[in-house]
């Protein structure tokens, strides 16, 4: 368990070595990132027990609704609007994460 929680936080941090998102699609394609590999760290978890069948529930639902919210900026023409659902995306990810934390306690 303590070994996911430090191979997620490798990955963050690796991540912040990388440069950071500039353009609107950059901010996007790095949500999608996140997204995929916060799904991927939700299904280890919940195989190997240490999230309840609640918690992984709702980690597969906020992951939806992030991607969700990801595709409705891609989609729409407005930058202001598209900046909006982009902020959505993160807070559902926000969200996740605080759950993360929470579990590993």
């Amino acid at each position: 368990m303590k070994a996911i929680i430090l191979a997620l936080a490798i990955l963050v941090a690796g991540c912040s070595t990388l440069a950071t998102p500039q353009t609107f699609d950059q901010r996007i394609a790095y949500a999608y990132g996140t997204v995929t590999a916060t799904l991927h760290t939700c299904k280890q978890l919940y195989e190997r027990n240490r999230l309840s069948h609640e918690q992984g529930s709702k980690c597969l639902a906020l992951t939806d609704q992030a991607a969700t919210a990801l595709a409705l900026a891609q989609g729409t023409e407005d930058a202001q609007t598209a900046q909006g659902f982009l902020a959505v995306a993160l807070g559902f990810l926000t969200q996740l994460e605080t759950m993360l934390q929470e579990a590993q306690r």
